[in-house]
């Protein structure tokens, strides 16, 4: 079978949690489908095709030379969007020959023959627009999910959260979405101390006891609240936050440098993360809305308590290792860190648990639903 994949999402120097997923599948893909051919889709700038490059290197894809391929078309991607948004040229398996197209993410998107499967990581977008600013509002009007969605094959969600989200937002027939969790690299992701944490512990000047929050500084991961219970707390214990700013972070950045025990690291490499989290007395992540929480899972991989929402996916995430807390309230925060200070017994249950639970989730596990979803849709099309 050839397999199209859209990784035009790979063509900015510095990736999130969406980059980071369509890396990961697609190192499990490869490694699990050498039966199959992938013929890797992008365009854009000589920059963009550079930084797509780049960022395919950090999976090693030489190794799958064999069965994977990369066409890039120098196309500027606002000229390729424009194209689709008008519903006239081109469409994307008009320029990759495949049996079937996967596109790890929403984005412009048009086929006229091939069928798709589309990962719809989340839907706060659509649940709580006011966390975007005014050019996401009309990026993802333009996008057209509703199009998308409907055309599609097959579609993924990481959770069942946000499969009944998509199914709520868009009457989407249930039968239609397979929930495919992602997964972890635990051979990055583990407790065990390697020899370079205590030298990206200097680099950072990490304090001697810190609680840790992973993610972009925007308004959705509700950076706010967690700020209110450092000012609050009596634990005696710093706060380290690892993340770039994302829209409207400015105020929380400027809450940053008004507090004494507030440690703000800005943008952290993918590889320095795993020491950040194992050093930490816990992990603090008050969001208000996640399609699946990546860092979260992270975080118990490595042997760190967690303090999550009980909102959105976390609690589907985190099972029953991790503290719940109402996101719209700082004393829950308050009372968690207490409470995580306070008992021993308490950090080890939630470290041997939040271990157990993390071992559920494989980027393996991930393809081999994935691969499986894609072959489905593949017989089905040539069935009828």
């Amino acid at each position: 079978m050839r397999i199209a994949i859209d990784i035009r999402g790979l063509g900015s120097a510095k990736q999130s949690g969406v980059g980071e997923y369509t890396l990961e599948i697609l190192r499990a893909l490869f490694e699990i489908g050498s039966e199959h051919d992938f013929i890797l889709f992008s365009s854009g700038t000589e920059t963009v095709r550079r930084h797509v490059l780049d960022n395919l290197n950090l999976i090693d894809i030489d190794r799958y030379r064999a069965h994977v391929r990369h066409e890039h078309y120098p196309t500027p991607n606002k000229m390729l969007n424009l194209g689709i948004i008008a519903q006239t040229s081109p469409k994307l398996d008009d320029l990759v020959d495949c049996d079937v197209f996967f596109f790890p993410n929403l984005n412009y998107i048009a086929t006229s023959k091939t069928p798709s499967v589309v990962t719809l990581h989340d839907l706060s977008w659509k649940i709580f627009p006011h966390f975007f600013k005014a050019r996401g509002q009309v990026w993802h009007r333009t996008v057209r999910p509703e199009r998308t969605l409907a055309q599609a094959q097959a579609i993924i969600t990481p959770s069942t959260n946000t499969k009944q989200d998509a199914v709520d937002q868009f009457e989407i027939d249930p039968d239609k979405i397979s929930v495919i969790p992602h997964g972890i690299n635990h051979n990055i992701f583990q407790p065990r101390m390697q020899p370079q944490d205590h030298g990206i512990r200097s680099q950072y000047r990490l304090p001697e006891k810190y609680v840790l929050f992973m993610g972009t500084i925007e308004p959705r991961k509700n950076i706010h609240a967690l700020l209110d219970a450092m000012q609050h707390t009596t634990c005696n214990m710093q706060l380290v936050i690892a993340g770039g700013p994302g829209w409207r972070s400015d105020d929380i950045l400027d809450r940053f440098e008004q507090m004494n025990n507030v440690h703000y690291l800005g943008y952290v490499p993918h590889e320095h993360r795993p020491a950040l989290y194992r050093a930490a007395h816990a992990f603090v992540f008050p969001s208000i809305y996640e399609g699946f929480g990546l860092p979260v899972l992270e975080a118990m991989a490595c042997g760190t308590p967690v303090i999550t929402s009980h909102a959105s996916s976390l609690p589907e995430v985190t099972g029953n290792a991790a503290l719940l807390i109402n996101p719209y309230n700082s004393n829950d925060v308050v009372a968690a860190l207490s409470e995580m200070s306070r008992s021993d017994n308490l950090r080890t249950d939630l470290i041997e648990s939040g271990l157990k639970q993390a071992k559920n989730f494989t980027w393996q596990k991930a393809a081999e639903q994935t691969l499986k979803a894609l072959c489905s849709v593949d017989k089905t099309t040539k069935e009828s």
